[in-house]
């Protein structure tokens, strides 16, 4: 297995930008799938507290952790496009490592802040990416506006057509998708309102719910079933 940690200019931010990547040791393309972190952590973190490495290993799937800052994965109103920058990280991944070039073989996931960017974008892109997995996601950010200038200047010009639930309307049935949460968490009841809004439209997805709240253990637990879904829906059982 090789580890990156790349070093890059990205046009979406106008500014230098990290992320690490896990790719297997041997000379054949391969999947890929981003895995985006959450509000208080950084790139790193995926790294750090789980074993996506050796899942990464196992699976011979390529895993590109990018930096999401604070942006929600979102195009702010402040000019921070981090919604543009994570579409850029995939064409310069495409265009850099020997990745399977098509949809069908590329997946994004992440947890809470990326839980929630993981689902928007991967509805929102379904022609980029084939299949989403996502942990203890928020799900209705764009609802906090007003309550800060921080949620203000993310959220004050997205567009409706924007929410996940009106990206699931018209897109979920393009994506597959599955979504957890840990039953003490905070962001569960939303999650569990989200699966049901699923169900009435009859949304195909996976939603589970396990013991657990919003921290590292929890994530740790259940990061491996997101691969798995990600190596299933590529074809690699």
């Amino acid at each position: 297995m090789s580890y990156f940690n790349i070093t890059y200019f990205s046009k979406a931010l106008g500014k230098t930008c990290q992320m690490l990547v896990f790719k297997p040791d041997s000379k054949k393309p391969f999947p890929a799938v981003y895995q985006l972190h959450g509000h208080s952590d950084d790139y790193t973190q995926w790294a750090r507290f789980t074993s996506l490495e050796q899942y990464a290993v196992d699976r011979q799937i390529m895993i590109v952790m990018p930096d999401g800052g604070r942006g929600y994965y979102t195009n702010s109103v402040n000019e921070e496009n981090y919604e543009d920058h994570i579409i850029e990280t995939v064409r310069f991944i495409d265009d850099t490592f020997d990745t399977i070039k098509d949809r069908s073989q590329r997946g994004i996931g992440g947890l809470s802040m990326g839980g929630y960017g993981a689902l928007k974008l991967g509805m929102k892109y379904c022609d980029i990416f084939s299949s989403v997995a996502a942990h203890s996601s928020v799900i209705t950010p764009e609802e906090r506006c007003g309550a800060s200038p921080f949620w203000d200047n993310i959220f004050a010009n997205e567009k409706p057509e924007n929410s996940l639930r009106n990206l699931a309307k018209k897109n979920g049935s393009k994506i597959k998708f599955r979504f957890d949460c840990g039953t003490e968490d905070s962001l569960f009841p939303d999650n569990k309102k989200f699966h049901e809004f699923l169900c009435e439209n009859k949304i195909e997805h996976i939603f589970e719910e396990f013991p657990g709240t919003h921290n590292w253990g929890y994530w740790r637990e259940h990061v491996g079933a997101a691969i798995e879904f990600h190596a299933k829906n590529f074809g690699l059982e």
